[in-house]
């Protein structure tokens, strides 16, 4: 079912320039997040001091698209669709 959808917003603690999220997840949302079409948006909510400037990553997580914060939508060069 997740392949059918058309954006997908996730929850995170942090996310860097590159999409790199950080939750709380042990990895279900990556899992999850490799389910979806490869042209899906995914989108994760946060507060603006949220945006870090790096945030380690490993070889299983999935970059987001983009950020919704109060301020708006940041989409992530690296991730156009």
């Amino acid at each position: 079912m997740l392949a059918e959808v058309d954006v997908a917003f996730t929850p995170g603690l942090g996310v860097d320039g590159r999409g790199i999220r950080i939750g709380k997840g042990g990895g279900y949302h990556d899992r999850a997040l490799q389910l979806l079409r490869p042209d899906t948006p995914t989108v994760t909510v946060l507060h603006e001091h949220e945006l870090l400037p790096h945030v380690p990553d490993e070889p299983h997580d999935t970059p987001v698209w983009g950020v919704l914060t109060a301020d708006g939508v940041r989409q992530f060069p690296s991730r156009e669709v």
